[in-house]
């Protein structure tokens, strides 16, 4: 994120001098706009990686240079839908740079949640931590690239097979709280049967 002591143009120039990107900090060109869902996939990742930045308006190659953004016209109002989605608070800041616009994205970790609500043992969850370790479970897996299934989350909640009825009724209840969603391009198959955030 930002450094309160730094100026934004200095930070700019730090920016550019920076050797490469990293878990907390991702450069984007995005010249015009951004995916809204690529931009909740990023914030999530960044957030469970300790929190950081996302800049658009610079390339993420060196040597690094301002290509300037028209992505998230409406800061406070993308903010306040990012918020929405994904029950955490960004703060997004414009710059204004001589070479073109440019927009950081400062993301908040996540860990303090987690340590608040989690993790813990299976039996000492009680139905709204279910279902909050069980949407969080999904949105790592998306974030990986993967998706999760009754077996995932018995593996995150280290239960045996035999257990596989317990968890459907987990999974159930997370897709009626509108937390995730069933891949639909599986078809309705028991057997391959996978979810995603709801944002994905």
């Amino acid at each position: 994120m930002t450094d309160m002591q730094q100026s934004p143009l200095q930070q700019v120039e730090y920016w550019l001098r920076t050797p490469q990107e990293n878990e907390n900090l991702e450069f984007k060109e995005a010249k015009n706009s951004i995916d809204f869902s690529r931009l909740l996939e990023y914030c999530v990742a960044i957030g469970n990686e300790g929190g950081g930045s996302l800049v658009l308006g610079m390339t993420d190659k060196l040597p690094r240079s301002i290509v300037g953004t028209k992505a998230i016209p409406n800061t406070v109002k993308t903010s306040e839908q990012v918020r929405e989605r994904t029950g955490f608070r960004v703060d997004i800041k414009e710059i204004t740079h001589p070479d073109g616009r440019i927009v950081e994205v400062c993301i908040p970790s996540r860990r303090t949640n987690e340590l608040v609500f989690g993790p813990k043992p299976f039996e000492g969850m009680d139905r709204d931590d279910r279902i909050r370790a069980t949407y969080q479970h999904a949105a790592l897996k998306r974030v990986m690239d993967e998706y999760m299934t009754n077996q995932s989350l018995r593996d995150r909640f280290k239960l045996p097979a035999a257990k596989s009825a317990t968890v459907s009724q987990i999974i159930a209840a997370t897709l009626e709280a509108g937390l995730i969603k069933a891949d639909k391009s599986v078809g309705d198959s028991q057997r391959l049967r996978r979810y995603l955030p709801y944002w994905a």
